[in-house]
């Protein structure tokens, strides 16, 4: 029941406790994070910007 969130100039993901308010740190370093999408069994992908003009990186993060 997170909410993950990006920046998109520091490059970094947190996610924040709706009920507590507390955010924390998820994931670091990553080439301007564009799009954050969490699917129905619980993974978080990502779109990232890449170097390029007409590259991007899509990831994919599952919790085990």
């Amino acid at each position: 029941n997170d909410y993950f969130f990006a920046d998109l100039t520091s490059g970094w993901i947190r996610r924040l406790d709706p009920i507590t308010g507390d955010t924390a740190s998820f994931a670091s370093g990553i080439n301007t994070p564009v799009a954050l999408a969490v699917t129905p069994d619980g993974a978080l992908y990502t779109l990232a910007r890449g170097q390029g003009a007409s590259t991007g990186i899509v990831s994919r993060f599952q919790f085990v």
